[in-house]
């Protein structure tokens, strides 16, 4: 054995308490980060910064909700099929699924840069190219995206 099985009368327990507050420190310091990275792009190399974030910030949102979505999926199965190969698996599966909650937040940033993101949301008011983009006039549209977009996060939810 190699610990005893009855710890010495001294012993303390672990105390954590001062790490507390590191998560959100981290989160301040990588908000800091972006505004950083912002600054320099847009001063130093005199780029369109606001598009290259809008970019960046959708790859990153895709990246996450892809992982929130595949967990969704996989926990649903599991449960569909009442599998026993994947009950080791199952919590962490479900640990991603339940990300999908928070992605509404990330999505603000997405919501506000759509115009910059998506050349075919103003497609129908400079007047449709063809019959495919007539058709598919309602989701062509701020409106459609928005409400497609929150109809789909909050099914996600």
């Amino acid at each position: 054995m190699s610990s005893p099985a009855n710890p010495p009368a001294n012993a303390q327990p672990l105390d954590l308490s001062k790490w507390r507050g590191a998560p959100t420190m981290l989160m301040a310091g990588g908000a800091g980060v972006i505004v950083l990275g912002f600054l320099v792009d847009q001063f130093l190399f005199h780029a369109d910064a606001l598009t290259q974030f809008a970019y960046s910030w959708l790859l990153a949102f895709m990246f996450f909700l892809s992982l929130g979505l595949g967990g969704l999926g996989f926990t649903i199965l599991h449960h569909l099929f009442d599998a026993g190969w994947s009950v080791p698996i199952r919590r962490i599966l479900e640990q991603l699924a339940c990300s999908l909650r928070y992605m509404w937040l990330l999505w603000i940033p997405i919501g506000l840069l759509a115009r910059k993101l998506y050349e075919w949301i103003d497609l129908v008011d400079k007047g449709t190219p063809d019959l495919s983009t007539k058709a598919k006039f309602p989701l062509f549209t701020i409106t459609g995206f928005y409400l497609v977009s929150i109809a789909c996060l909050a099914i996600w939810w």
